[in-house]
Formats: structure tokens, C-alpha cells, sequence
């Protein structure tokens, strides 16, 4: 909610904005439904970015901002969260790669809260270990800091 507050009241008229997830999911076009009819942003054009893209997704002189989520510490047993901590820091990682030199970063949010979470499932990969749920570390009693939050880049 905060991300969508603040480029609905910044983003110029019919700029763009490049959402940074490595699979485009519903996140790209919930953005710009939730921009449209939330705040009569129907104006402003939402993509995927691609990395690979030189210019990446760069319409002319239009302004272009970049919208980035992070998150660290998803409990494995969690509601279906459009990004994944691994993959996004790596994606995050190579787009800062290639933004560092021609963009300025205008808004933050973090939200965090302590997890408090019992995985009883991980009790049963001692005996299916290696495969699907079980092929990635995690705490039985799980007790990090889960952090969730955006960053949004202008280029320049």
C-alpha cells in the first residue's frame, strides 16, 4: 500500500513504471489495476522489467520508475507471497548492477515483525529429505525477523 500511495501521488502524468520480479506474476498487473481504480492512475504504464533490456523498457523521454520489492527471512509455511527471498536478492542484485550510475532512489519501506511459527511438516523430511518441501533448510521453531518492504528508483 505504501509503494502504490507514493507513485500515484509522484509519478508524473503517463510515465512508467518497471516492476523488478524475475517472473512477472500478479504482482505487474495488480499493480496497475490497484493504481488505476484505487487512485485514477490509469495513466501510467506498469511492466516487468528486463534486466537484459540496455535501456531497460525505457519509453523515450518518458520518466521511468523502477519499483523494487525485497524480503528476507520467508517462513517456508507462509500465504503465497509473489516474490521469494533468494531469487529476488539475486534479481535485485543485478538490476542494481545496472541502475547504480543513472538513478536515484526516492522512496522506502520496510515493514518487520518477529516470526513465531512451528513447521511440524519438517518433522516428516528426515524420511522424504532432498525433494520438494524438504529440499531447503529451515528452522523447526522459527523465530527470525521477516522483513517485507519496496524501494522505487527514478532514472535518470
Amino acid at each position: 500500500a505504501d509503494v502504490l500511495k507514493f507513485i500515484a501521488a509522484r509519478a508524473p502524468n503517463h510515465s512508467q513504471v518497471l516492476i523488478n520480479i524475475q517472473d512477472p506474476n500478479e504482482y505487474v498487473e495488480e499493480f496497475g489495476m490497484h493504481l488505476s481504480e484505487f487512485f485514477g492512475r490509469g495513466d501510467l504504464t506498469i511492466a516487468p522489467i528486463q534486466v537484459s533490456d540496455p535501456g531497460l523498457g525505457a519509453i523515450g523521454r518518458v520518466i521511468t520508475f523502477i519499483a523494487v520489492p525485497e524480503v528476507e527471512n520467508t517462513p517456508k509455511l507462509s500465504v503465497r507471497m509473489g516474490v521469494i527471498d533468494a531469487t529476488q536478492q539475486a534479481w535485485n542484485n543485478s538490476l542494481d548492477g545496472s541502475i547504480r550510475d543513472r538513478s536515484t532512489e526516492v522512496f522506502r519501506t520496510v515493514r518487520t515483525f518477529r516470526l513465531a511459527t512451528f513447521d511440524s511438516p519438517r518433522l516428516l523430511c528426515r524420511f522424504f529429505s532432498g525433494t520438494g518441501y524438504c529440499s531447503g533448510a529451515s528452522p523447526l521453531f522459527d523465530t527470525r525477523l521477516f522483513s517485507y518492504g519496496w524501494r522505487v528508483y527514478r532514472l535518470d
